[in-house]
């Protein structure tokens, strides 16, 4: 489970309710937390403080939320974009 997960279910929110205090849609709230997307610095810094911890506590350099499978999903990511470099080239 995701350190950002964790700490918000600690609380007892949903993620709908730190999608409020971090002014960040729930939805994108979710694909943060599911690995879909790797949040901007502005919604890092803005769960962060929601969550009243540094964004360091959530996030790597790279802006990937820590905990979970965070590792395997960086690791097919670098296949997906060649694939799609491929299919385009192609097309």
């Amino acid at each position: 489970m995701l350190k950002m997960t964790e700490l918000r279910e600690a609380r007892g929110w949903s993620r709908a309710e730190l999608g409020r205090r971090a002014r960040i849609h729930p939805v994108r709230i979710g694909m943060i937390e599911n690995l879909r997307v790797r949040p901007y610095w502005c919604e890092c810094e803005r769960i962060a403080a929601a969550l009243e911890v540094p964004p360091s506590e959530l996030f790597d350099s790279e802006g990937w939320p820590l905990g979970g499978e965070a590792v395997r999903i960086r690791e097919i990511n670098p296949v997906e974009k060649a694939e799609e470099g491929k299919s385009r080239q192609e097309g």
